[in-house]
């Protein structure tokens, strides 16, 4: 298996997707493309509902944030927003975080702008805790992962 592989993190989305779903009586697509006519970017979102307006992405990063992991989250928050607009808007927008302790940075209680952008711009931030074996399973692969990356820059 490759190092960079992300198979771990997918099979979380599907779990999270439908966890989200029962909690919102939503039916979500996983790995939904939005087309544009005006543009050639079609943007992958984690999660959508057409029916009933809602767009998820999911980070199913396991530990604290670091500078790239608070660059994710902001990205995954343009992106909603940019999918929001490309669906002509009126889609409910939601960050979906497995870890409580990454999500405190951008809680409403943390006071950081991030959590600010967030709230101003109506995407909530959603906290599904995993499964042990889950979680089990997304911190080897980012241990992998890790390990793959330090590889490369030997």
């Amino acid at each position: 298996m490759k190092p960079s592989n992300s198979q771990a993190q997918k099979d979380v989305e599907l779990e999270i997707l439908k966890t989200l779903g029962l909690q919102l009586n939503c039916d979500f697509k996983h790995d939904e493309s939005i087309r544009s006519s005006h543009w050639n970017a079609s943007p992958t979102v984690d999660g959508i509902d057409y029916n009933n307006k809602v767009i998820c992405e999911i980070i199913s990063r396991v530990g604290s944030t670091s500078a790239s992991r608070d660059k994710k989250i902001m990205s995954d928050a343009m992106k909603l927003l940019l999918i929001d607009s490309l669906l002509e808007g009126g889609f409910k927008k939601i960050i979906v975080v497995v870890d409580p302790v990454f999500a405190r940075k951008f809680s409403p209680e943390a006071g950081s702008w991030q959590a600010l952008a967030l709230s101003k711009n109506g995407i909530e931030l959603k906290i599904i805790p995993l499964s042990d074996q889950s979680r089990l399973k997304i911190v080897r692969a980012q241990e992998r992962q890790s390990a793959g990356i330090v590889k490369k820059l030997a």
